[in-house]
Parts: structure tokens; sequence; C-alpha cells
């Protein structure tokens, strides 16, 4: 007797490129969304104050052929971003990160990013339930666990490209703080994609079923067996 088997859940892959739509009604804005596979998924940009907090506020992000690119108001006090200055995520005078919610938990299984320098490391925590990312500091993230990714080779503007695996967060999250390494300052990539897969719901497969119902089956035959003896 064959059994039934359930199906394997596939990743779900959302291209920042392609997919999603920033909140303003230019290039910039500091809020990217895109809803699929019933999850909505939510960009924004934030760097390290520069008020002696060490909170994080927010920070414009642009989208490129390359990925999500950030501009921090350090790097280009004029008006409209980093059109024409650094617009990679880095770690240059500020550490800049990208804040990704999602409206159900998920398993990130990886990122894929592409390079804008020598050395691109990034870092990645992940946790449950909401996160006030201006009211949280660098310690604050670490306390939920900080993984690491090394990225080292030649690279010129965007030629090398990687993929950051994030199975280190081995239970769902609702947020992930995705960005350079903190503590450098010479790291710099495009955040060009993140793939995720929606946890399937704590209910017996289908096989699992049918042994249950053949078990059941068989302990009421017994039982009326027994009955008549």
């Amino acid at each position: 007797m064959a059994l039934l088997v359930a199906p394997a859940v596939s990743a779900t892959t959302i291209d920042f490129f392609t997919e999603g739509s920033l909140s303003s009604v230019g290039a910039y804005g500091n809020n990217l969304s895109h809803t699929e596979d019933g999850v909505t998924v939510t960009v924004t940009g934030w760097s390290v104050a520069d008020n002696g907090s060490g909170n994080y506020t927010t920070t414009n992000i642009r989208r490129y052929s390359t990925g999500l690119g950030m501009c921090n108001s350090g790097q280009n006090p004029n008006t409209g971003g980093c059109g024409t200055g650094p617009h990679a995520t880095d770690n240059i005078n500020r550490d800049e990160v990208f804040l990704v919610t999602f409206s159900a938990p998920v398993l990130v299984t990886e990122a894929f990013i592409t390079a804008w320098a020598q050395d691109y490391d990034a870092s990645y925590w992940g946790g449950g339930g909401s996160l006030n990312m201006s009211a949280t500091t660098l310690a604050m993230l670490d306390a939920f666990g900080r993984f690491n990714s090394e990225f080292m080779g030649t690279a010129n503007a965007g030629s090398s490209a990687r993929t950051v695996f994030l199975n280190s967060l081995e239970s769902p999250v609702s947020w992930l703080v995705f960005g350079v390494e903190p503590g450098e300052d010479n790291d710099k990539f495009k955040f060009k994609s993140i793939s995720f897969t929606v946890p399937e719901e704590d209910t017996p497969e289908p096989g699992t079923l049918l042994l249950i119902g053949i078990g059941t089956a068989l302990l009421a035959a017994r039982s009326r067996k027994r009955s008549h003896a």
C-alpha cells in the first residue's frame, strides 16, 4: 500500500529591482513593499544616528538594477539623496542596515548581494514579534544573536555577486536586519533579493492521517471481537 506524501515547500524569492514599489513618488524612499505567496515583505533603510545615542535612524533607499542601495544624511546632505554620491550599503562613517519585516512568520533561507568593493561582509539578525528600529541599538540587536558572512575578492562596481545563506536562523522570524558588518569601514554592496519559505501548519501529513485511520479501524474491530467473545 502506497502512502501519500506531502509536497515539498518551495521557496519564495523577491527581487528588489523588479518587484515591489517604493513609498515615495520618485526613485527614492524609505519603504519598499511587495506581497507574494500571501506574505507582505517591507524593507526600510537605517543607519546609526549621529546624535551619540547609538540608536538607528531612517535613511534613504533606492532601487538599482544590481539591488537596493542606501544613503544616509551624513554621506550627502543634498536633497534627493545619493544619486551621484555613495549609494551602496556600507559602513563608511555609519553602519547601514536594512530592516525586512514579514506579515507572517517565515523561514529566511538566503539573500543575494552584489559587491561594490573588494570587501563586502554581511551581518544579519532575526527575531519574532515586532522591532522598533528607532529605539534599537547594536547591543540590543546582538542580544538576538548576530551572524556574519565574510566575503572578499576582486570586485569593481557590481561585478561580483554572492549568496548569503541565512540558515543560521533556524526558527521562523517576523523581522530580519540585514546589512554590513558593524565596526568595519570598507564593506559595500547592494541588496538584490531575499528568499524565504512559509512554514506549513502543524497538521498531520496525508500519509500520517491514513495510518491513523487504519489504526483506529483495527482497534474498533478488535473491540467488537472481544465484545462478542
